[in-house]
């Protein structure tokens, strides 16, 4: 595992952050602080000695101390944000670095981390020293945090007018007025009045507001002042407390062009903003959000591509989050970013093309966004890549704790999934785009959590069964799941799947389903659920034993009467080599997470052993429960072997290349297995990514499917997927417990042999089909899968954590 992780380090670092981040584990900070050590001390030791400042402990380390993934833990553990303390210890950790080892070994990725923690923590002399001995760190956050440093309003003293001339560098165009008792943020004024722009069209501002304060009317002056003099600004307050009449009021004050609409029920932001969409009186509608602030020349800049070319339909820009404060500085972030609520669309086009915003209530902007742009194409929308408005960040915020770099809240994952799937639908002209105003027939799932307001407790969602894997690739893994949930369906049990990612599969950026597991959830037969989400299941599948090694950290609602751990791999392969997970470390995690003491079931007799090895006291089924390997209701119909056949493997092991090497007259196929690179090849072989081609379309171009290689699975879904489509699949001896008469077997050295004998005798080729099916009809057929499941739907709840062997 150790040596996994430091293979991640150097440049690749960044990759094993946000993969850490994202999954939210605090278990994966051991196993960095292990690999950081190399072994020698773990991170409870780190910890103490980085809170101590102890410099010698880590010197005393020598050449075990990788700084490299030091820096990466410290970095990690600022920004995974599950403990209280986690700010503080990464700040501790990243000086024990600097101070033990040298600044220089701190890589420049994680330097601005390392700042931006210090200018947070109120230690603006060690933010100083920082920024003079780190020569090479991120720009944009050494601009920030300077600019913060000099900033009075956070009671550092320091003068006013400086700190706005070096503000005005990233923020152009910003004062401040002379109103007491107000934040500066509220105090936001332009620094001088923008040239007016008249124009025939109408912009309509539509400004949502639920229990507003002085800042709404900080929002709506920035809108009455703005360089575009044609516009009205709708406040649509959503349902607000009688005691909140006076502030509105106070808004409408303002200018002329505002007036207020009021929602008789509190709905969300984006029912509100439908209904300024309805009572919008200009060609064009953008939004405001009640507590931001607009840059003078915002809606003259957004509207000017529109009007300049009658193709686009929509315009975007970005902004800055900041405190009340006018602190730039977040950890983890630099810059500005795209501002959801900038969208000004052309009113009419838009809504007969798309539709109105979807009615939750947290991330629909977005959604809407994207969906504009896939009904329309990209090229109709506009982006203006400028910081066109202020971003208020407060404690209120919807967004603050729920949007973090690299991780959004689960069910925010879930919705976002959902919605990429359609949008590519849209896009390819195969679905319409247009969503109604109240919300109604929804083509994605939307979880409860988005559906609810903050506090108000959700309904509960009840499942037979939940499958729990790492549905981001359609591999081995996942075709089985997907075979075991279309049998499960059959069967009529309801069923949901929960998404884990497996960190052997580190990535910087998120991504969601595949699309044949988000095809069933979208079309509504199965259900996609968060481990935030209120469920209760009869039976917790977890269908790989690594989504638990470093599983999240944070709040589970989701409740399993019996949780089964279905094992298609030991931690180890068959020599102990290539360690996976630790099935310990797997049964503490459901424990922990669900309450609930899990129970193992092996696939095959060689997983069973490698179970018992490495964990003798395992809760294990008394049986294998081989993989659902479904077949077509008519065998495929296959062609004689042609004269140079078509031979094919999915390449899990470089090795295995050897085989082809030997081989004469044939035609090679090669589909590269996901973290797999591809091989230099002789001229005229294929090869082919792995999410190129699915099951059907390579194996339907394969006479001979072949599983050699050192590395190489005993029982080898791919094999018996090939199998089912009606290839000749050839393997080694030794795997034959696990195939049985779904495979022919021999030596390596005696494959071309095998290949001329079954090319010359048709006979054999089509004996071995039937033989082939027949055993997968008898061993792997997916009514199998279903009746065991239906067994351990039986049992009392809950499982017991003894005896070592359960029975169904």
């Amino acid at each position: 595992m150790d040596d996994h992780l430091a293979a991640w380090s150097g440049d690749r670092a960044a990759v094993l952050v946000a993969t850490a981040v994202r999954n939210r584990s605090a278990a994966y900070r051991d196993a960095l602080a292990s690999a950081g050590l190399s072994g020698t001390a773990g991170l409870t030791g780190l910890l103490t000695a980085a809170r101590g400042g102890n410099r010698n402990w880590l010197r005393s380390r020598g050449r075990a101390a990788r700084p490299e993934l030091l820096a990466a833990l410290a970095h990690v553990t600022a920004l995974q944000d599950v403990a209280p303390e986690d700010a503080s210890d990464a700040l501790d950790l990243f000086e024990l670095v600097r101070t033990a080892l040298g600044g220089r070994a701190i890589p420049v990725r994680h330097r601005a981390v390392h700042v931006q923690l210090a200018l947070l923590a109120g230690q603006d002399r060690l933010a100083r020293l920082l920024l003079r001995r780190y020569q090479r760190m991120d720009r944009a956050v050494r601009r920030e945090v300077a600019i913060d440093l000099a900033n009075p309003c956070r009671g550092t003293g320091g003068d006013e007018r400086s700190w706005l001339r070096r503000l005005a560098a990233v923020v152009p165009g910003i004062g401040l007025d002379d109103r007491a008792g107000l934040t500066p943020f509220d105090r936001l004024r332009p620094a001088t009045s923008p040239e007016p722009v008249v124009r025939p069209e109408q912009i309509t501002v539509v400004v949502t507001a639920y229990r507003p304060d002085e800042g709404l009317l900080t929002a709506v002056r920035s809108i009455t002042g703005q360089s575009w003099r044609n516009l009205e600004v709708l406040i649509v307050d959503d349902a607000s407390p009688p005691g909140f009449g006076e502030v509105l009021a106070r808004a409408e004050a303002l200018d002329p062009r505002v007036r207020v609409l009021r929602q008789e029920t509190n709905a969300g932001t984006y029912v509100a903003r439908n209904a300024g969409l309805d009572a919008a009186a200009g060609e064009f509608v953008t939004f405001q959000d009640s507590d931001d602030w607009s840059h003078p020349r915002r809606l003259e800049l957004q509207v000017a591509p529109l009007l300049a070319d009658p193709g686009l339909v929509a315009s975007t820009s970005d902004g800055r989050r900041v405190t009340p404060e006018l602190t730039l500085t977040r950890l983890g972030r630099r810059g500005g970013r795209l501002n959801p609520s900038s969208l000004l669309v052309r009113r009419d086009a838009v809504l007969a093309g798309a539709g109105y915003l979807d009615v939750v209530r947290k991330g629909a902007d977005s959604e809407y966004i994207d969906r504009i742009q896939a009904a329309f194409g990209p090229r109709a929308s506009h982006h203006i890549d400028a910081h066109l408005a202020l971003i208020r960040l407060s404690a209120g915020s919807l967004s603050r704790a729920e949007v973090l770099p690299h991780w959004i809240h689960p069910a925010r994952a879930v919705y976002r999934s959902g919605y990429a799937l359609w949008h590519r639908r849209i896009a390819e002209g195969a679905v319409a785009a247009h969503r109604p105003r109240d919300g109604g027939d929804r083509p994605f799932p939307a979880p409860a959590h988005l559906l609810r307001p903050s506090g108000e407790e959700f309904p509960i969602a009840a499942y037979d069964v939940v499958v729990a894997a790492d549905f981001r690739r359609p591999g081995a893994t996942q075709r089985s799941a997907l075979a075991e949930i279309g049998a499960l369906l059959r069967s009529g049990r309801s069923v949901a799947v929960l998404h884990l990612e497996e960190w052997r599969w580190p990535a910087r950026k998120r991504f969601g389903m595949h699309t044949g597991v988000q095809e069933l959830v979208n079309a509504g037969r199965i259900g996609a659920v968060a481990l935030t989400d209120r469920v209760e299941a009869g039976l917790l599948i977890v269908r790989e034993p690594g989504v638990l090694q470093f599983a999240p950290d944070g709040e589970v609602r989701l409740c399993p009467r019996t949780i089964m751990i279905l094992a298609d791999q030991g931690p180890g392969a068959a020599d102990g080599s290539v360690r996976r997970w630790e099935a310990g470390d797997c049964t503490a995690s459901a424990e922990r997470m669900f309450g609930v003491a899990p129970v193992w079931c092996p696939q095959d007799r060689v997983v069973r052993t490698a179970l018992l090895r490495q964990a003798p006291d395992l809760v294990l089924t008394d049986y294998d429960l081989p993989t659902a390997v479904p077949l077509d209701p008519v065998p495929p119909r296959r062609p004689r072997i042609p004269r140079i056949p078509v031979i094919g493997t999915d390449l899990t092991d470089p090795g295995a290349l050897a085989i082809f090497a030997e081989l004469r007259r044939v035609d090679v196929r090669i589909r590269l297995t996901e973290g797999i690179p591809a091989p230099v090849q002789p001229p005229g072989r294929l090869i082919f990514p792995a999410a190129e081609l699915d099951d059907r379309t390579f194996l339907g171009q394969l006479d001979f499917y072949l599983h050699f290689g050192s590395g190489a699975a005993p029982v080898h879904r791919p094999a018996l997927d090939a199998a089912a489509q009606g290839c000749l699949v050839v393997m080694p001896e030794r795997y034959a417990a696990g195939h049985g008469e779904t495979a022919v077997y021999c030596a390596p050295d005696q494959v071309g042999e095998l290949l001329r004998r079954f090319g010359a005798d048709r006979t054999l080729a089509v004996e071995q089909r039937r033989r082939a099916r027949q055993a997968i009809e008898k061993e792997y057929h997916p009514d199998r899968f279903a009746d065991r499941v239906a067994g351990l739907l039986r049992e009392p709840w809950p499982v017991p954590p003894s005896p070592r062997v359960r029975s169904a």
